[in-house]
């Protein structure tokens, strides 16, 4: 833990809090805002990648600040894909720092 910031997988229960985590985030790109606004079906976190245990969540005490998602590359590798950071949570300094 991290000053107070825990990684966990995602549940299924919280399918929707994580896609709405995705939109405030991506909303904060000017150059992403007005077509979201216009489509915001455009963000989705497919079920299948929580059930697989490939979406990680980031919690600050009890809240969730932000998740990522990993996925496998045809060559048999893993990569970090879609993290998104809550507009408020990022470029915070930790308490240390």
């Amino acid at each position: 833990m991290i000053d107070g910031v825990t990684i966990r997988l995602a549940v299924t229960a919280e399918q929707r809090d994580v896609e709405a985590l995705q939109l405030r985030a991506s909303l904060m790109w000017e150059e992403d805002r007005r077509h979201l606004l216009g489509n915001p079906d455009l963000i989705e976190l497919p079920l299948e990648q929580i059930e697989r245990g490939r979406v990680f969540v980031a919690d600050r005490r009890g809240v969730s600040i932000g998740f990522g998602v990993v996925v496998r590359r045809e060559d048999g590798e893993a990569e970090l894909d879609g993290r998104f950071v809550e507009p408020d949570s990022c470029r915070q300094e930790s308490a240390a720092g």
